[in-house]
This record gives C-alpha cells, sequence and structure tokens, in this order.
C-alpha cells in the first residue's frame, strides 16, 4: 500500500491531534473548572450553613448569659451617697472609687481666729489672729471608710464644676499638691459627721514654720498681707478684701479633677473588676466551645462524601464528549487509510455522521 505524501502529512496531523498538549489542556481546563471547581464551592456553601447553623444556638446563650451577668451586677451597684448618712455642711461634690471616697466641701468667705506658733516677726510664741478668708476648698479622703487625706485650697468664687481651678492657700503645713500635714487621728461616726470633725479640726491646729511656701509667697505678692498684723488690719477695714487678690499668681493651681486624680489613680471600682472577670471567663468558655464545635463539623464533614453521584456524573460527561472526539479521529484516520488502499468508501449508515475537525474529503 502506497500513501501519498499528502496523506502521510494527514494522519500525522491526526496523531499530533491525539496527543496536543493544547487539547490535554483544555481537558485539564475544563475538569478543573466545570467540575472541581464548582464542586468547592457547593461545598464552601454547605459548611458556611453548617457552620452558621452549629454555632447559632451557643452564641444566642452567650447572649443571653452576658445580660444577665451586666444586670445582675448593675443591680449591685449604689447610688453616691446612700452611705454617707447626712451630707456635712458645704458639701459641693461626693466620688466614690472602688474602696476610695472623697467629699469635697467649700466653705463660704468668713473671719477667722486662727492660732500660729509665731508671730509676725518669726518668735517663737502662741500668737491668734482674726484674718479674712476667701472660698476656701478641702477634699477629703477616705479609704475603705478611714480618713486617709486632707487637701486644701482657696478660691475667689464658688465653684461650678470639679474642672474649677484652685489656687494655693497662703498659709503654712501645705503640701506643693495642696496635701495638708495633719496629724495622724482616728474619726469615729459616719462619713458625714467624720468629714466636720475633720474640717473643724484644720481650723483649729496651730500652724507653724513647715511647709510654708505658700504662706511666704503670699506675704511678699501682697502688701494687705505683707505681716500677720497687716492681714489682721486689713480683714477689720474690709471682711471680704482677699477676694480681690489674685490668689491664682501664688503658685500652681490645680482642678479639683487633678486632686481626684492623684487620690485614685490606683483605684479600681470592686465591681468594674468581678465584672470584668467573668465576662473573661464567659468569652474563654465560649471561644473554646465554638472551636471546638467548628472543627467537629470539619471533621465529619466530609468533601470526598459530598455529593459523590454529581461529581461522577459530571466526570462522566467530560470523559464522553472527550472520548466522542477521539472517534472521530479514529474514524477520520480510517477514512484516510481506505482511501489510501483505494478501497472504496462505505456508504454511510444512518448512524455514521462525518463530523470532526479532522475530517476531510480526501485528494
Amino acid at each position: 500500500m502506497q500513501l501519498s505524501m499528502a496523506q502521510i502529512n494527514d494522519l500525522k496531523a491526526a496523531a499530533k491531534a491525539a496527543v496536543d498538549p493544547d487539547t490535554l489542556d483544555q481537558l485539564a481546563a475544563g475538569v478543573l473548572s466545570d467540575i472541581v471547581l464548582e464542586t468547592m464551592k457547593k461545598y464552601q456553601l454547605k459548611l458556611n450553613v453548617g457552620v452558621q447553623d452549629s454555632v447559632s444556638d451557643l452564641l444566642d446563650n452567650f447572649k443571653t448569659s452576658m445580660t444577665t451577668t451586666l444586670v445582675n451586677a448593675l443591680s449591685k451597684w449604689k447610688l453616691p451617697g446612700d452611705d454617707i448618712g447626712v451630707f456635712p455642711d458645704n458639701c459641693r461634690f461626693y466620688f466614690k472609687k472602688g474602696d476610695h471616697t472623697v467629699i469635697v466641701i467649700e466653705a463660704p468667705p468668713s473671719v477667722r481666729t486662727l492660732t500660729f506658733t509665731y508671730d509676725q516677726f518669726n518668735c517663737p510664741g502662741t500668737n491668734r489672729y482674726t484674718l479674712g478668708l476667701p472660698y476656701s476648698v478641702f477634699v477629703v479622703h477616705f479609704d475603705k471608710d478611714k480618713f486617709a487625706g486632707l487637701y486644701h485650697g482657696w478660691r475667689r468664687q464658688p465653684l461650678r464644676s470639679i474642672d474649677d481651678h484652685v489656687s494655693p492657700p497662703c498659709l503654712p503645713n501645705t503640701h506643693s499638691n495642696f496635701a495638708v500635714c495633719v496629724s495622724e487621728k482616728t474619726y469615729s461616726g459616719n462619713l458625714g459627721e467624720q468629714v466636720s470633725q475633720i474640717v473643724a479640726d484644720f481650723w483649729a491646729s496651730s500652724f507653724n514654720h513647715d511647709l510654708e511656701t505658700f504662706f511666704l509667697a503670699g506675704r511678699n505678692m501682697f502688701a494687705t498681707m505683707s505681716s500677720m498684723s497687716a492681714w489682721e488690719q486689713n480683714t477689720e477695714l474690709n471682711p471680704l478684701f482677699i477676694l480681690g487678690l489674685r490668689l491664682e499668681d501664688v503658685g500652681e493651681n490645680r482642678s479639683v479633677r487633678d486632686t481626684l486624680d492623684l487620690i485614685t489613680t490606683y483605684a479600681v471600682e470592686k465591681e468594674v473588676v468581678d465584672i470584668r472577670k467573668k465576662i473573661t471567663e464567659e468569652v474563654d468558655e465560649v471561644t473554646g466551645l465554638l472551636f471546638a464545635r467548628i472543627m467537629r463539623y470539619f471533621k465529619n464533614t466530609k468533601f470526598d462524601r459530598y455529593h459523590p453521584t454529581a461529581i461522577k456524573e459530571a466526570l462522566a460527561g467530560h470523559f464522553s464528549k472527550s472520548n466522542e472526539h477521539l472517534t472521530n479521529l479514529l474514524i477520520a484516520t480510517e477514512n484516510k487509510l481506505l482511501q489510501a488502499t483505494k478501497i472504496s468508501e462505505p456508504e454511510p449508515t444512518p448512524d455514521f455522521i462525518p463530523v470532526s475537525s479532522y475530517w476531510s474529503d480526501g485528494d
């Protein structure tokens, strides 16, 4: 059997087409996009729905538990002042944070007789002077309902908020942060009674040379207070003369809030600590259960068990198409061989339809 060059070339082309990389790539791409990826998408949707169903009841229980925890905690909180008894005179503000309680007293301008353990010439001895005073602000600090400290400052106007500034008092025995040097003493009674006694003890105390920076600054700055006698004489002339002085220039001013922050910097409400701990425990528990359920669901939901029939049918369809192309290729090759041997081409049967990209009528 002698084949012409054209027939040989046709057979080479047919054989090459059977193993053409582009053809194989098309087949692989079809399997990947139409079968694998589509199956993965359906599997992801199933996982999403399954995970939501698996953890929805857990999250609902968590929200209910958190609501109950917060409501129970809030029901135990107290309104400020419900454990103070009767508020002391001139009480302006009341604060409570953890074990710390702070009560702010503002005494109006007044004339008081104060005791000093030295005279205007710094000579030893007990001396009493009747002096005009501005608004006197006292911040009284309690720790676990026990007296813990006293802060004192002056103002020319009454307090309007805790952010109003307070000036240094022109009296000795006061630290730079306005803390008063007081003797150790235990007070009894409710907080209101203790505050009244603490303020009364302050006015009745004897001022001495200790911590006199503010005291000396006032004497040097204001001629009307340059000596104890000058202060006393100007008080007789005008009991409120001190309200006309720029007391804020004596030193650094502090707001009531500054003092509160100083006192309660490290104080944390016990209720807040308990709530934070409870919420943390609840979150940790729910998080553990949540991941456990998700992992269990993933382990129980096997990919190879998901729609195996659909995968087989899809693969069968692709392989059927590939087999159809291969069959057409074989028929086209057989046709060429028949032409080459000069054998008459049989009449096509009703089942035989010459369709293929490889089919040609020959030479």
